[in-house]
């Protein structure tokens, strides 16, 4: 079936000039227990890149093309072509540029930092950081979830600045306060497994049991909340650090 989604990707532009993507296509579940054995010749992935001074609610963009006045400029538009051959994976890659106008942050995200895939016993090491990313919300260390995620949050608010000056504080104490609460852990998989982006300089981890193929490991749930929290986050290792930390 079809659906479609938007996301806001300035944190991940970390410097003006040419932005790479790529689509990597699979076969899709046929049930809960198995996999088709190639991808679907219907399969498709459209993108579509805009820009704007700022984000607008639906009702904001709806007044604005009644008055006619233009908020958002697309700068790329792709389509996968049509799937060809019985294959189990397929790759594509495009690209767009961003000129030095349109931002006005500088972060260094992943940028400068380490080649994981080249890195011994990688796997132990993610292990043993989301055992203690667990360990550290089990017991309710606010401060030490903040550290945690401080410089994914620093870039975030830069990567925003029509949210205002108090963004990195407002984001802080929210946190602090998600910190304090009481939850439980739920364990969706048995075995996960490695994902890399960013040219093999980030890490995460997915499951890859049927029921839950693709989720993060991690996912909690607290009395305040009627939905469960997915803990997906995307880990890096600074070029002058031997530690893994969280950068998106």
């Amino acid at each position: 079936g079809g659906f479609s989604l938007g996301k806001e990707i300035n944190q991940y532009i970390l410097k003006p000039g040419k932005q790479e993507i790529a689509i990597r296509l699979y076969p899709q579940k046929k049930d809960e227990t198995s996999f088709d054995e190639t991808i679907s010749k219907t399969a498709k992935v459209k993108i579509s890149i805009k820009k704007s001074t700022e984000p607008l609610s639906v009702l904001d963009k709806a007044e604005a093309r009644e008055k006619a006045i233009e908020t958002e400029w697309e700068i790329l538009t792709f389509e996968t072509p049509k799937v060809e051959t019985n294959t189990a994976y397929l790759e594509f890659k495009t690209s767009f540029n961003v000129i030095d106008k349109d931002i006005s942050w500088k972060i260094n995200g992943w940028n400068k930092s380490k080649d994981l895939k080249s890195e011994p016993d990688l796997r132990k090491q993610v292990d043993a950081f989301y055992t203690n990313f667990k360990n550290i919300l089990e017991s309710k260390k606010q401060e030490d979830y903040l550290k945690l995620l401080k410089t994914s949050i620093h870039e975030e608010a830069l990567s925003k600045p029509w949210m205002g000056e108090n963004f990195e504080k407002d984001l802080s104490n929210e946190i602090l306060k998600y910190a304090s609460e009481e939850r439980n852990f739920i364990s969706p998989c048995q075995n996960a497994e490695l994902k890399f982006y960013g040219n093999g300089k980030i890490v995460t981890l997915v499951c890859k049991d049927m029921l839950s193929y693709g989720y993060s490991p991690l996912i909690s749930k607290t009395a305040k909340s009627a939905m469960p929290k997915v803990h997906t986050f995307y880990l890096y290792k600074p070029e002058n650090s031997n530690e893994l930390e969280i950068i998106r």
